[in-house]
């Protein structure tokens, strides 16, 4: 699973980008971050990040939008459409 992490040095200021493939989980993936000596801010897989290209933090995020958006759906059409296609989206 493609994970991106956005991560900080303990000792410093300076915000890393780390992007691997080789973990099944974002907690396994947390879990070597921090013994690594990283604080982790977020960790994103795939549709996480096409999530954040729509204003939203996390896919997670967005979903729990579409509860709302579905109360007036021809008013959401876009928004709704979007997230139907980022579920299509493989981890």
């Amino acid at each position: 699973m493609f994970l991106s992490a956005y991560v900080r040095e303990r000792n410093a200021k300076h915000y890393h980008i780390i992007e691997r493939d080789c973990y099944t989980s974002k907690a396994k993936f947390a879990a070597e971050l921090r013994s690594n000596g990283y604080l982790v801010i977020r960790i994103s897989n795939k549709r996480d990040i096409a999530a954040q290209n729509h204003d939203y933090i996390s896919f997670a995020e967005m979903k729990n939008a579409r509860k709302f958006m579905y109360r007036d759906p021809s008013l959401w059409r876009n928004e709704i459409s979007e997230i139907e296609e980022i579920e299509k989206i493989p981890l």
